[in-house]
């Protein structure tokens, strides 16, 4: 497998968990502020 298309499928994924991640965390304050 091509070394750049693996980092880039690897940054894309981390990316996505990072998305995720900050969006529950979004999905919690506003929990919490009620």
């Amino acid at each position: 497998m091509n070394f750049l298309l693996f980092s880039a499928l690897l940054l894309y994924h981390i990316f996505q968990k990072l998305h995720q991640l900050t969006r529950s965390f979004d999905n919690l304050k506003s929990f919490f502020k009620i």
